[in-house]
Order: structure tokens, then sequence, then C-alpha cells
């Protein structure tokens, strides 16, 4: 039995996605791929995982990223960011503090052992209930200033993984 062909990402995004949303995502799939990020197909054709020399940075997924993408105009970006002094540091200096603040991803429940999630407090604002399975901050229909946000910090977790 011949082996099942997995799909090029940019062929699921223009069978799931249309309009803006289409053309973000493409977009998005050609900058890491041009970035040596070249996304990889996981369980099914809505989550994809970008690594950096063999390191996850994050997961592209298709609608709500689990079983229900079709017919959803939607698309993210599932970034693996922690927080500490030096990001901190680095989301002030690049004024990315605001619009970063905005995509925490609380606990869905999903089923892990870390549920229902852990409090934090972030530049004097409480989170309760906050993701901890190492991808904590989501970035819907990314438009340009969420686009470039995500773009950067991307940049300081490469840079994180070069030991920079």
């Amino acid at each position: 039995m011949p082996a099942k062909v997995r799909p090029e990402i940019e062929d699921v995004i223009c069978k799931y996605l249309t309009g803006d949303s289409r053309q973000n995502a493409l977009e998005f799939a050609a900058w890491l791929k041009k970035n040596k990020m070249k996304p990889q197909m996981q369980s099914s054709d809505y989550s994809w995982k970008f690594s950096y020399k063999g390191k996850g940075v994050g997961y592209f997924r298709l609608g709500d990223g689990y079983v229900n993408t079709r017919g959803k105009n939607a698309w993210y970006a599932d970034l693996k960011f922690r927080i500490n002094d030096k990001s901190n540091e680095f989301l002030h200096n690049e004024g990315l503090s605001e619009l970063f603040y905005q995509n925490i991803k609380y606990c869905r429940k999903c089923g892990g052992l870390c549920a229902p999630g852990i409090d934090i407090t972030e530049n004097g604002k409480e989170h309760k209930n906050v993701c901890v399975n190492g991808f904590s901050y989501e970035f819907w229909l990314p438009i340009t200033a969420s686009m470039e946000c995500i773009v950067k910090i991307i940049g300081y977790i490469r840079n994180e993984i070069d030991g920079k």
C-alpha cells in the first residue's frame, strides 16, 4: 500500500479559507518557509507545527484548531513564548505589550493534566486560568499589526534558540 501523501499547507489554506483570511494565511506560510520554518502537518490538515533548528516555535492552525474547521474562515498562530523578565522587556521595548496581552490563551480543559491553567499577573493585570501547555498565546485572524507582532516574537524565539 503506498504511503499517504500529505498535502502542502498552501493547498489546505486554499481549500478552507477565502478572501483576506486566505491571503494573510498564504503570506504567513510563505514567510515561515522563507525563514526556514516550513510548517509540518500534524495529525490532521488543520494543525501545522513550525520549528527552528529542530525546536518548536509554534503552530499554524485552521478553523478552531481542533476538529470543526470545515466552513470556518479562520486561522491563527499559536506561539511557544514564555514570559519572564527578559521577554517582558523585549515586548515593552518593541511596543508590543498591549497587543500581545490581548492574545492570551485561556484553559479550554482539553483533557490535559494542567487544567484549569494558572493565574498570572502581567503588567499589573491579573489573568486567571491561563493555558500552561507551552503555547499560551494565540493570534486569531492576524491583520497587519498583529502579523508584525507575530514576526517580531518569532524572531525573539529564534534568537533564544540561537542563544542570543
